[in-house]
């Protein structure tokens, strides 16, 4: 929304108050009138349904935020809750109503068609940073974590293997990141707060534009980290090993928090059964990382320490580190 005059009805202290308003890019602004080009207008509330009417004059040149009805705009419901005649912004909960097409003001008819907000930025921030965490950062991880061994220590261009793909799904993860931030920039037109309302329930949601900052900020951070990682026999690699695990760790689980926030955003038009899909993803993620820490330590217990080849003491050691 942005740009919009409004006709608004709210309750204060008992009366319905009916005025006229304006949508900024993020603020409901007032003119100077609040009533500029109403008038006959009342309203009552009936079993808990506000109800009001008023007559607007198609024309109101002392205030040009007050649109001109000879002209076609489309037709937007919104509510929200407002308290001693304060809005708050409408609900996020459900989106406003928008008419299919615009509407011309002077005709006597019924609005069909219509439908809420489509957010096609949201929804590309929302791929980009799925992708970009779900995918590559998880392939990142796990072939750092357990796919050292793999490959038979081959070194294509004088790296191993697993580098080359840890390094490239790293390169992947923060790239999209920095497409899926900025994709949101411009759909927000820049840093947006989530709002409150009184007894919101999913104050959480508020969380999401804070958090994901800092998580942009840690992606960037790591990878510049690692561009002056010590020699491997330093004596502070070990230390650096620690902080780069870390960041990365708490950066991922961060990234699962808000995708988790992100998928229950309304503008991001998911259904539950995505964030159901999010929880077995990460339970999968745990079941195996169990899995591959606990199954040598059985196969070595169960076998006398594993006296083939495929299964030795070494492997083990190198496999579950």
């Amino acid at each position: 929304m942005g740009d919009d005059s409004v006709m608004e009805c709210v309750m204060d202290a008992g009366t319905v108050q009916v005025k006229t308003s304006f949508n900024t890019d993020k603020f409901n602004e007032y003119p100077d009138d609040k009533h500029a080009g109403l008038h006959n207008y009342g309203g009552s509330v009936k079993n808990g349904v506000l109800e009001c009417s008023f007559e607007r004059k198609i024309e109101y040149p002392r205030e040009p935020k007050v649109f001109d009805l000879s002209k076609p705009y489309h037709l937007m419901v919104a509510y929200g809750e407002a308290v001693s005649g304060n809005k708050f912004p409408h609900s996020y909960e459900k989106l406003p109503k928008v008419s299919a097409q615009k509407i011309n003001f002077q005709d006597v008819g019924s609005v069909k068609g219509g439908a809420s907000a489509v957010y096609p930025m949201v929804k590309a921030h929302g791929t980009a940073m799925t992708f970009a965490w779900m995918f590559f950062a998880s392939s990142g991880l796990f072939i750092a974590r357990h796919g050292r061994a793999m490959f038979n220590n081959s070194k294509p261009f004088g790296i191993l293997v697993w580098f080359h793909i840890h390094r490239f799904s790293m390169i992947m993860t923060a790239l999209l990141t920095l497409v899926g931030f900025a994709l949101i920039l411009v759909e927000s037109k820049g840093y947006s707060k989530i709002p409150d309302s009184p007894g919101n329930k999913s104050w959480y949601r508020m969380l999401h534009p804070p958090i994901g900052i800092v998580l942009v900020v840690m992606t960037f951070v790591n990878p510049i980290m690692a561009l002056f990682r010590p020699e491997p026999k330093a004596p502070s690699r070990s230390k650096f090993n620690w902080i780069h695990w870390g960041l990365g760790i708490l950066a991922y689980i961060l990234s699962y928090g808000l995708i988790l926030i992100g998928l229950d955003l309304t503008k991001s038009q998911s259904d539950v059964e995505a964030i159901y899909v999010v929880f077995a993803f990460i339970a999968y993620h745990v079941v195996m990382e169990i899995v591959i820490r606990v199954l040598p330590f059985l196969l070595a217990h169960m076998f006398g320490c594993c006296q083939s080849d495929c299964c030795s003491k070494q492997a083990l050691n190198k496999n579950s580190s």
